[in-house]
């Protein structure tokens, strides 16, 4: 790596990695009384790993590697050796000191590397002999360490320079090296650019202009949370002042209602002055305590107002503190994209966009490994070789994107490549190895669902373990990450052309809006910008359309749910969601939108997200945790997984048998391609358009779909063509064909036919629910 931009990443690097041998050094210790932590441990020697890897740091990659390949043999164990223990150890010193040495400004190279690295081997080998169900054949071991690289290579073996352009495109070139010999194999690939000098010089100049203080992101966390729990006071004593006020105006009527009775009094005749005396003494009394808790009232609400403009003031400075650049993140990536693609002998393009854009400190420091996880993998298992590219009719260069863009109060990252896709018949078969589902559950997945098994933890395609990846942890770091942030998820793969991750995250892990609501007899929130609209419903305005119920929004049917029942609660006699009147709440995130019924909406107020314990890790619709201002704590749901839980491809679809399957539908009407997809999605399919049939053929040449829905005229290529098309081509044939038209002739139906049409449909029989039925003639399977 060039010495300048490592110097630029050393400080971030070093702070991590010292975390990270701690936790090993901790962890092993555990571990020699039981392997409960055994997960933890090794996902942080993973990390220690690439993240050294990335900066070109072999000693403590191999080393990192080393520590990893023992812990990966320790699965089936009961516990550490003592033995074994002490090798780790060893290996964490060492480590510790080559970074205090890269601290001083010497090469952080580990002493005694090539004696330890055999330390960690043999330790490896006695793991694996050990293991329980071993046999006579020694099991195959994971690759060991190699010995160290030699301090200079051969001249021949530098003839690939690796090219980053650093400007405004934000562009980083890299070329595969000439192949290495057999002792080198699997080492990094050491190599710098003269010509990204000058860029990065320039950078580094540029940020001299910003005079900055070191401060410790711990004291600033402290301060964050003391001023969010100044912002929970707040709220307090403002409820105090207006119980206060309440008071005075009780005190008030009581004043008014002892006036009264001193008037009847002082009309009888037989009434005592003494007894006069006292009441009127008495009303005086409380005339002046109301008068006092009326201008305490008044105080304290001015005091309340006060304090709410400092420590509103105060929080948005700490946001500013807490708030950097994407681009320490996304530029922080380029080493470990260089030295991975070099490794592996493929050109890779690196392009980043919003970059400006500026994020909590913490969420980009919580990012940073699973985001390199997920760079490694793209470039591993995505993007394929130079020859392979140019054999699919793709650039040599691989394309790698990561963009951010801001959406409120919210933040989406998007890491895209072009490569070839994800393949579901093998993530499955993964999944069901690793114990994730049966097989008969993974027959049934749709590829939607099946490209989400990849988050699962050891489910990997890889056909066998390296440096890089492999090891089936990276995507389960990824999200695991990411929901503890209060984010989420997505993954879209189009095989053969691109694969791209969505990770959509709070711009900041500061107080945040949300509705609190009433199910069944508990409150819950739900992050403000989720929720598109507060509904009131009335029991006639749900309909059921293909066994779900269906509330209409703005002349589009919605999907509807009782959250209540969507999360397994228990409905109480009386409550609303028995009685059938439907407070509900309209949520819309990542082009989801479904409408969910609760008891009440109760308030809207500015909370604090706590994260979970890992106990409650696994209860995906919880975001989090909540202290209300009256001092309750509630549960904060996620939204994105009441969103996911609500669509077709679920499991309400499994029961009902509508299992999602691809169908593309082609036509150049916005309308009718949007009326027939909502009709075919809420019967659960999976639904594609294109607006014309060349559009279609080019999608359907990369793109398996279980039917095509197509019109009849349209430009380019008309549906008949199209349907030659398909009719005439051994891979296509198969897939049955509707026609959708306006044209009604019995001409026209017999060309449509004579053009190898399955169906010949009028639009009129759509809207008579037609177009449906025909789909699950011709796909009784489904």
């Amino acid at each position: 790596m060039d010495p300048l931009l490592r110097k630029k990443l050393w400080p971030v690097f070093v702070a991590e990695a010292r975390e990270h041998f701690q936790v090993i050094s901790a962890g092993a210790l555990e571990l020699e009384h039981g392997t409960e932590k055994l997960r933890n441990v090794r996902r942080v020697a993973h990390s220690l790993k690439g993240a050294a890897g990335s900066l070109g740091l072999s000693d403590l990659e191999r080393l990192a590697h080393g520590i990893e390949n023992i812990l990966i043999s320790l699965d089936g164990h009961e516990h550490l050796d003592a033995a074994h223990v002490e090798v780790i150890l060893s290996a964490v010193g060492a480590g510790e000191q080559a970074l205090t040495r890269g601290d001083a400004g010497e090469e952080p190279s580990v002493e005694e590397i090539g004696a330890l690295l055999k330390r960690l081997s043999a330790a490896l080998g006695t793991l694996q002999a050990s293991a329980p169900g071993a046999g006579s054949e020694p099991a195959a071991a994971a690759p060991a360490p190699t010995a160290p690289a030699p301090a200079q290579r051969p001249a021949q073996r530098t003839q690939s320079i690796p090219q980053i352009k650093l400007g405004p495109a934000k562009t980083l070139k890299v070329a595969p090296p000439v192949p290495l010999g057999p002792q080198e194999a699997g080492e990094p690939i050491q190599q710098r650019s003269a010509s990204e000098e000058p860029k990065l010089q320039e950078s580094v100049d540029a940020s001299r202009d910003d005079r900055v203080i070191r401060v410790s992101i711990g004291a600033i966390n402290s301060v964050s949370r003391q001023v969010e729990n100044l912002m929970q006071g707040r709220y307090r004593q403002q409820r105090r002042g207006a119980d206060l006020l309440a008071f005075a105006n009780t005190i008030g009527a009581t004043n008014g209602e002892l006036s009264a009775i001193l008037a009847r009094l002082s009309l009888d005749a037989h009434a005592s002055s003494e007894t006069d005396t006292l009441l009127q003494a008495a009303r005086r009394k409380l005339r002046d305590v109301e008068r006092s808790l009326a201008h305490m009232a008044f105080e304290v609400q001015r005091e309340v107002e006060q304090a709410a403009v400092s420590a509103v003031m105060v929080r948005e400075d700490l946001k500013a503190l807490r708030m950097v650049p994407a681009s320490e993140l996304l530029d922080s990536l380029r080493p470990t994209i260089r030295e991975t693609a070099g490794r592996l002998g493929k050109q890779v393009t690196y392009t980043v966009a919003g970059g400006a854009v500026r994020l909590d400190r913490r969420i980009l420091e919580e990012l940073k490994d699973p985001l390199m996880h997920v760079v490694r993998n793209a470039i591993d298992h995505g993007i394929e070789l130079p020859e392979e590219r140019r054999g699919a009719g793709k650039p040599s260069d691989g394309r790698l994107t990561i963009s951010v863009e801001p959406n409120g109060q919210r933040i989406r990252i998007l890491v895209t490549d072009d490569g070839k896709g994800l393949d579901s018949s093998r993530i499955k078969v993964a999944a069901v190895k690793a114990g994730l589902l049966s097989t008969s559950e993974a027959a049934q997945l749709a590829d939607s669902d099946a490209h989400r098994l990849i988050f699962g933890h050891g489910v990997t395609t890889a056909d066998k373990v390296t440096s890089i990846s492999g090891r089936g942890v990276g995507m389960d770091i990824l999200f695991s990450s990411v929901s503890s942030l209060g984010g989420n998820v997505e993954v879209k793969s189009v095989p053969g052309r691109e694969t791209q991750f969505s990770l959509d995250l709070p711009l900041t892990l500061a107080g945040s809006m949300s509705v609190v609501v009433q199910v069944d007899a508990e409150l819950a929130a739900i992050p403000f910008e989720a929720v598109e609209r507060i509904l009131l419903l009335e029991p006639e305005q749900l309909a059921t359309i293909a066994g779900v119920e269906h509330v209409k929004v703005d002349e589009k049917q919605v999907r509807f749910f009782s959250l209540a029942r969507l999360l397994n609660m228990r409905i109480r006699e009386g409550s609303n969601s028995a009685k059938g009147i439907r407070p509900a709440l309209l949520l819309s995130m990542g082009g989801s939108r479904a409408v969910f019924g609760v008891d009440a909406v109760v308030s809207s107020q500015e909370i604090v997200i706590h994260p979970l314990g890992r106990h409650l890790s696994h209860c995906m619709h919880l975001g989090g945790a909540a202290l209300l201002d009256d001092g309750r704590v509630i549960s904060v749901l996620n939204p994105h997984e009441l969103l996911r839980a609500s669509r077709p491809t679920g499991r309400e679809a499994q029961e009902t048998g509508l299992l999602s399957s691809r169908v593309l539908v082609v036509d150049d009407s916005l309308t009718t391609r949007s009326a027939m997809r909502a009709i075919l999605e809420v019967a659960g399919f999976e639904v594609f358009a294109a607006g014309d049939g060349e559009e279609a053929w080019e999608f359907l040449k990369q793109n398996p779909v279980k039917a095509v829905v197509t019109d009849v005229e349209m430009p380019r290529l008309d549906g008949m063509g199209l349907t030659r098309r398909i009719k005439s081509s051994p891979q296509l044939s198969a897939i049955p064909v509707i026609m959708v038209t306006s044209l009604d002739a019995p001409a026209d139906r017999a060309m449509g036919y004579a053009a190898g049409a399955n169906r010949y449909l009028v639009k009129s029989e759509v809207e008579r629910g037609a177009l449906l039925e025909t789909v699950r003639q011709l796909l009784p399977d489904l």
